[in-house]
């Protein structure tokens, strides 16, 4: 009785939580910085891609020291944090659920999360810090405590910002994630037991986060590209396959999100908001912009301008949600399984198993076996980018003593979370992401003049060729 209490005041906490106020100031932080800034995501798309990945290869960004990460390792373990199940079953959800003018809308919410993303990095760039082992620490709780007047409030903030990021990493991050894996192996074959598959998933991640930051980066930076590629070609093999039907699909995303399609009718009013409300709310939950994750991989980057890194976190937003979340979208559509007007699956299915159905229309059989090898692979680089979080918030809140037991302890829930019922954890999960966002949303409005000053600086420097010291480091003023 007192357990049937618990989750019925977690899951009214739950859309408390995470309601429209909510999402509208996660959006509205990403619309401010783009106003403020004169769309700079938009307005230097160009330079924004020579500075990131096509400068990935060159020889001063291939080698980082230890405790470092090179701009393209962080990159993958941001992505690997990032790209999971959301970008599969996530998709169809907000299709069924919000009709494919939620696609649309997904894609605004990227356009401004794009320079929330931005912020975030730029900032935990500036206010970073040197650790013990010669690596960068940062984050929101560094951003906090080095940029913040008011030293109470910043150690407030800061202090509960790493404890739900901890909190965090144990449900969305891990249990979470060897549950889905559970269930995608299961799928396919029953051979392999969850109390197996749980055993193996905790050696391999203990084996990979025990070696530190760079082990872990070095394994997502492997992971990440192979994962991604193979998913893009399943995607891309639906699309060409049905090629004819592209035209039609991408005329039903603009339809959706405006309420024009005939089908729709008197409902118009209902079907914008639903498709405005999903496609919000699925891209937020897919690119993380916002959350205050990302930043601390981020900040541990060789890069030292802050604006640089800051447009790293705007072409992850845009992989992430723009492309990744897309060709899922578009693999749907054109597979004929979905209704153009209204999104509803003709086969009654919904999440993954929707998707291994658009995908069976080309590979057949192979299709589950492809929709698994693609979620174990999204679902173990998640476990691997949470850990990495939760290992610089507990060296925060700790020190370097409770890293090994946070390690330990982060490894063996990964076998608890492939044999438990995880319904509750699902919830719980989104209590402590929207309650780790607030600090860190708070932190982005009282730094949002540096922000802008560490813009204007670069913008003035590159683009207008101003004589004028670069802004670095906020030891540097």
């Amino acid at each position: 009785m007192i357990a049937d209490y618990i989750i019925s005041f977690c899951q009214w906490f739950q859309n408390v939580l995470w309601g429209a106020p909510f999402l509208l100031l996660l959006l509205g932080v990403g619309v401010y910085f783009s106003f403020r800034t004169g769309f700079f995501q938009l307005r230097y798309i160009n330079h924004i891609f020579k500075k990131t990945i096509f400068s990935s290869f060159t020889g001063k960004n291939k080698k980082a020291e230890k405790g470092e990460l090179t701009p393209f390792q962080a990159l993958c373990t941001t992505l690997a944090a990032t790209l999971g199940t959301g970008n599969i079953a996530g998709v169809a959800t907000a299709i069924t659920a919000g009709g494919p003018g939620a696609i649309f809308w997904m894609w605004v919410s990227s356009l401004f999360g794009a320079m929330t993303a931005y912020a975030e990095n730029a900032l935990g760039v500036y206010y970073r810090e040197r650790g013990k082992d010669g690596g960068f620490n940062g984050g929101a709780m560094y951003c906090l405590k080095n940029g913040l007047k008011n030293k109470r409030l910043a150690d407030i903030l800061g202090i509960l910002f790493a404890f739900f990021c901890i909190l965090a990493s144990f449900g969305i991050g891990n249990t979470v994630q060897t549950n889905t894996i559970t269930s995608a192996v299961g799928a396919v074959t029953s051979a392999i037991s969850p109390k197996a598959i749980g055993i193996i998933v905790s050696v391999l991640l203990f084996i990979v986060i025990i070696g530190g930051i760079n082990r872990i980066a070095g394994v997502t930076e492997r992971l990440l590209p192979v994962m991604s590629l193979f998913y893009i070609a399943g995607t891309l093999s639906i699309v060409l396959k049905n090629i004819d039907k592209l035209p039609i699909a991408l005329s039903a995303i603009f339809k959706g999100a405006f309420g024009l399609s005939p089908v729709i009718g008197g409902g118009v009013g209902y079907a914008v908001k639903r498709a405005v409300s999903m496609g919000f709310r699925r891209g937020i939950f897919s690119n993380e912009a916002g959350m205050g994750s990302l930043v601390i991989i981020n900040s541990t980057s060789k890069v030292k301008e802050p604006a640089v890194q800051g447009m790293w976190g705007i072409f992850e937003v845009v992989f992430d949600t723009v492309i990744m979340c897309s060709l899922t979208a578009l693999a749907l559509l054109c597979s004929k399984e979905v209704d153009f007007s209204t999104g509803a699956a003709f086969s009654g299915l919904d999440g993954a198993a929707l998707v291994t159905r658009a995908f069976s229309g080309v590979l057949g059989d192979f299709a589950g076996y492809f929709i698994a090898v693609s979620t174990v692979f999204f679902a173990f680089s998640t476990l691997l980018g949470w850990s990495f979080y939760g290992i610089k918030c507990t060296e925060f809140l700790f020190g370097s003593r409770g890293v090994t037991f946070y390690k330990l302890c982060f490894s063996v829930a990964a076998y608890f979370g492939a044999v438990a019922d995880v319904q509750f954890i699902w919830i719980l999960s989104d209590i402590f992401n929207g309650l780790m966002a607030i600090p860190n949303l708070l932190c982005l409005c009282l730094l949002s003049h540096t922000v802008l000053k560490i813009t204007k600086n670069y913008t003035d420097r590159l683009f207008k060729k101003k004589a004028i010291k670069p802004m670095l480091s906020f030891r540097e003023k």
